[in-house]
């Protein structure tokens, strides 16, 4: 079995493709693979596989024989030009060591496009499939768009190439609104490597109350960080409470961040041992994003929450409807920004030293479902299929 990360490098998504790793390893005991990416994205990974799993796995890390252009830096044909490259070395490999499967962690449209013209030169019997992060990054949410891509898919044989979508919610959408696709897709839970946390007595019990602390985690962006200013500007000149931000943040926001009184604002790319001096003394998460934009696309913020033990107020989405309710006692899920302050308004009031451990076992429990032991047989049955 042959693993690619063929869009990624460095910490992007290596996470994500470490929790894979230990899935597949999990899922196929005993079973050698490889996994093949850019030389600074398994540097990564390996970092993750180091510090959150204690078992050793067995796959082989192969670094792309070319020497992939930073695919941002360059104009479109000349990033067109390395991912072709990218993909003709995956084949190559594949062939030249008999893989009977070919697991793509990441697509975009102009793969899709590439291996269209490279699967002719693989033996039937390798199945192909990928990992879809997001239907937009395969050709956008509008459902014309998607039309589009259900005709680009029509170019291919549908037993040549399978999808998985991440997440449950994910492919629920996808078959509700694009019943013409769906059978193209089978959900994945994203897998997610947890570290061992402990539950912990709440720092804002002490005899002299801290402000309560609430943070966004993950990188800041545009689409997600709507709600959390307006309730940070709500609050702004408030010294009960403190905003800021577990992770990075567009260069573009950091500006209007600084005015809502938003800590710790850093426009570079943080690194998880960052993220974890960040969340240390946040009380609580706020999940904020469009749910529009975030209707056919998996959310690794969610996941990183649950990581930190962090009780959350959540924005309502598919994504959130889905799996809070299912989940247990985690957070709050939010109508609006009104129903966010309101529930603000409540733990300024009185918030509840007893529920705030009760959601943290909650979380330590419920978030096993995404643990590769749990996520293992969704994948062998799906990579099982004939």
């Amino acid at each position: 079995m042959l693993l690619c990360e063929p869009q990624f490098d460095n910490e992007v998504h290596s996470a994500l493709n470490a929790a894979l790793l230990c899935s597949v390893d999990r899922a196929f005991p005993g079973l050698p693979f490889f996994f093949m990416g850019r030389i600074g994205h398994l540097r990564a990974v390996r970092e993750a596989l180091s510090t959150h799993s204690s078992t050793p796995i067995g796959a082989a890390f192969v670094r792309f024989p070319v020497a992939p252009r930073n695919l941002g830096s360059h104009g479109r044909f000349r990033q067109i030009q390395s991912l072709f490259q990218i993909y003709v070395s995956v084949v190559r490999y594949a062939k030249k060591n008999h893989s009977t499967t070919v697991l793509f962690t990441s697509i975009s449209k102009p793969g899709i496009l590439i291996l269209r013209t490279l699967l002719p030169l693989l033996a039937r019997r390798i199945r192909v499939l990928a990992i879809v992060h997001q239907l937009s990054d395969l050709h956008g949410e509008a459902r014309r768009s998607l039309k589009s891509l259900h005709r680009l898919l029509r170019l291919l044989p549908r037993d040549r190439l399978q999808f998985m979508a991440l997440g449950q919610p994910v492919f629920d959408a996808l078959a509700k609104s694009f019943p013409e696709l769906v059978s193209r897709f089978s959900p994945l839970e994203p897998p997610y490597l947890w570290q061992k946390r402990e539950v912990t007595r709440p720092r804002f019990w002490k005899r002299e109350r801290p402000p309560l602390t609430f943070a966004h985690f993950g990188r800041a962006r545009a689409e997600k960080m709507r709600t959390f200013l307006a309730v940070a500007n709500r609050y702004a000149s408030d010294s009960r409470l403190r905003f800021k931000i577990a992770g990075s943040t567009e260069p573009r926001l950091v500006k209007e961040c600084e005015l809502a009184g938003i800590g710790q604002v850093v426009p570079h790319r943080v690194t998880h041992r960052e993220m974890l001096e960040a969340a240390d003394g946040v009380n609580y998460a706020i999940w904020s994003v469009d749910p529009d934009r975030y209707r056919l696309r998996a959310s690794a913020s969610f996941l990183d929450l649950l990581s930190f033990l962090k009780p959350a107020l959540y924005a309502r989405t598919p994504w959130s409807d889905y799996y809070v309710p299912r989940m247990g006692k985690i957070g709050w899920l939010c109508q609006d920004t009104s129903s966010m302050v309101a529930k603000i308004e409540d733990l300024l009031s009185g918030a509840s030293e007893a529920e705030y451990r009760q959601q943290q076992e909650t979380i330590l429990a419920a978030r096993e479902r995404f643990s590769p032991r749990q996520v293992s047989p969704q994948l062998a049955e799906i990579l099982s299929r004939k």
